[in-house]
């Protein structure tokens, strides 16, 4: 017998907008979660139009989508 557990954590709501989870974000715009954690690596700081938005609350990762078009369109201007 196989167990599957899939738990979400609770969305956060950022001035009226509702974040984002990984897998969620995997299956809107095809970032995978490698590339996803790629793309927040802290050496992409340096490097700003490499680095995905995000936030950090605790281990957890959310997403605003506002944000991420926000970043791909920033990304067709170079």
């Amino acid at each position: 017998m196989e167990l599957t557990m899939a738990w979400e954590y609770p969305a956060i709501v950022i001035d009226g907008e509702t974040t984002m989870t990984k897998e969620q974000v995997k299956a809107e715009f095809g970032f995978s979660l490698q590339a996803q954690a790629e793309m927040r690596m802290e050496k992409n700081r340096l490097n700003p139009h490499k680095r995905i938005p995000f936030i950090k609350q605790g281990k957890r990762i959310y997403y605003l989508r506002s944000e991420i078009i926000r970043w791909l369109k920033s990304l067709e201007n170079k």
